[in-house]
């Protein structure tokens, strides 16, 4: 996850997948051109074994793709006086 932990790799997941409103095995759907959806819930689920290195580059090219998109919205928000919410870089651990 282009250098990110596994598990700030994780917690980005868990954000774009309650953001989304989704279980697990849902959000597997994404992936499952790449990711059989067993081994993405056992992935989710904490075993970092579950899926493959090329695996993780593929869940992270997708939460870039997220969290770059997630940034303009915020920056939208924040330019019309709103505070959002703690996005991807929040929960991955990030600041500015």
């Amino acid at each position: 996850m282009a250098g990110l932990t596994m598990a700030q790799g994780r917690a980005a997941i868990v954000h774009l997948r309650d953001e989304l409103g989704l279980s697990n095995r849902e959000l597997a759907r994404v992936f499952q051109d790449n990711i059989e959806a067993d081994a993405f819930v056992n992935f989710m689920n904490g075993d970092d074994s579950a899926i493959t290195t090329a695996q993780t580059n593929v869940i992270g090219n997708e939460i870039a793709r997220y969290v770059s998109a997630e940034d303009q919205d915020r920056e939208a928000l924040q330019r019309n006086g709103f505070k959002p919410k703690p996005g991807f870089r929040e929960v991955m651990g990030f600041t500015k």
